[in-house]
């Protein structure tokens, strides 16, 4: 139980770690030149759902969700299993508990939500046009006003997480990848929501309504719902296997977890039923108004769909490794449990590794004072501080490294190389280019104009 758990933990370390890469890639890719007004891509190669898929970190995130979910559940079943003839606990302890439990962690998403929060003010006062992201915007800082790299550090500190829809006037419906510090609190807020229910609340019908306030939370995003709930269930299942195995089980308590597996089918449907747009004809049966919602939801919003298939192939993934007993025994537990609490730590703030290092030092039973404590919660946010604009220049000694490096005369592998793109990519761009040029050539000639005097000179 406790090995699945840690291995459970190191597989999300590892996912963050490349997450991280992911981000990082894409702080140095111009994906903005890579997009048409409505933010769809303009290349073949970038249309396939695949390789969208595999060069974002949608997938990555779909498993880091499906992970936490799992972790959670098989602490609120194993501490069901554990005190199941204990009394049941007042809010008072419950609270005292969860925040015992998940002390670190409530610090590090403070810290990282008010820093979020303070990007996000910059932002809104200085009204930043999120369509705005060129590919040398470090040229901007040594040439503009200060605040210019404050605007586009929060806009490259909060990108490709969530997609929202903006209205820019002129060009509606443009999709742009944006981190928000939305996303963030309700993720905080549900997790703290369900976490606390489940361990209050033992019944299946109270947890079911746990459930249904994460997806209220979790309303703009499929991200949540889907993934985290999918790993809720992997966790009943194999929670479930694991205390069939070992102990016995009353039949109230067999009967509590089919229930609760039902609930989870059942606000999975939930979740996606809310999401369909309404039917414009009402004289329709109910089956007909149904098919008319899902094809109207497939035409305007495809990329749900591929959200969904994600999430379950991502969680039926992770089962299948769950099942395989040898996948356990290339790291130890501590190593694992190092790297769960390193990935909490690295995904909420992104920077301090020193927040992971402390907390395998807490794992590994080592006492620390209280004044240490101390020192450690004031040290800690100036670190940060330092560590996340040290990264930040450090990105921007990049991006004029690479400027410096587009002046030579390179080879176009080597150019596609630095900017993250694909050589044939560019080519596709380049034959677009002559195509239109000829395209504009042949309606002057259509509208009368000379041939020769238009013809493009090579």
């Amino acid at each position: 139980m406790w090995e699945t758990m840690a291995w459970t933990n190191g597989l999300q370390g590892l996912i963050t770690i490349l997450i991280l890469f992911d981000h990082s890639s894409l702080a140095f890719h111009p994906w903005e030149s890579d997009l048409d007004c409505l933010g769809r891509p303009t290349s073949l190669m970038w249309q396939s759902p695949l390789i969208q898929t595999l060069l974002s970190s949608r997938f990555l995130l779909y498993l880091y969700f499906t992970l936490s979910g799992y972790i959670l559940s098989v602490r609120h079943f194993s501490s069901i299993h554990l005190n199941h003839q204990s009394k049941s606990q007042s809010i008072q302890e419950i609270l005292k508990t969860f925040i015992h439990r998940n002390l670190y962690l409530i610090i590090i998403v403070s810290i990282s939500t008010y820093l979020d929060f303070c990007c996000w003010l910059l932002g809104v006062f200085n009204s930043i046009d999120l369509g705005e992201m060129g590919t040398n915007w470090s040229r901007d800082v040594t040439f503009q006003y200060e605040r210019i790299f404050y605007k586009k550090v929060s806009l490259e500190t909060v990108q490709n997480f969530v997609y929202v829809w903006f209205d820019h006037g002129t060009l509606s419906n443009y999709k742009t990848p944006h981190w928000t510090l939305f996303s963030e609190f309700y993720g905080l807020i549900s997790i703290c929501i369900f976490t606390i229910i489940t361990i209050s609340m033992k019944t299946w019908k109270r947890q079911f309504l746990g459930y249904m306030i994460v997806i209220v939370m979790y309303s703009k995003s499929l991200i949540g719902p889907a993934s985290f709930l999918i790993g809720t269930l992997i966790s009943d299942l194999h929670t479930y296997q694991i205390f069939s195995r070992t102990t016995t089980i009353e039949n109230n308590k067999l009967k509590g977890i089919y229930l609760n597996i039902a609930s989870l089918y059942l606000t999975l449907l939930t979740c996606f039923l809310i999401s369909f747009p309404h039917s414009q004809s009402s004289s329709n049966p109910i089956l007909q108004k149904i098919y008319v919602s899902i094809k109207h939801w497939f035409e305007e919003n495809p990329s749900d769909f591929q959200d969904f298939f994600n999430s379950l192939g991502s969680s039926m993934m992770i089962l299948s490794i769950l099942i395989s007993k040898d996948s356990r025994k290339f790291l130890s537990h501590s190593t694992l449990c190092f790297f769960g609490d390193l990935s909490l730590s690295l995904y909420f703030i992104h920077i301090p590794i020193l927040i992971g290092i402390g907390t395998m030092v807490y794992k590994s039973g080592l006492q620390l004072s209280i004044p240490i404590q101390l020192l450690w919660l004031i040290v800690h946010p100036i670190w940060f501080s330092c560590a996340f604009w040290l990264s930040w220049m450090i990105t921007l000694m990049t991006y004029e490294f690479l400027n410096f490096l587009d002046q030579f005369d390179l080879t176009s592998w080597w150019k596609s190389l630095l900017n993250f793109k694909n050589s044939w990519h560019v080519q596709v761009n380049e034959d677009q280019l002559i195509f239109n040029q000829f395209e504009t050539i042949h309606v002057l000639v259509h509208n009368g104009y000379s041939e020769k005097q238009y013809s493009r000179v090579d």
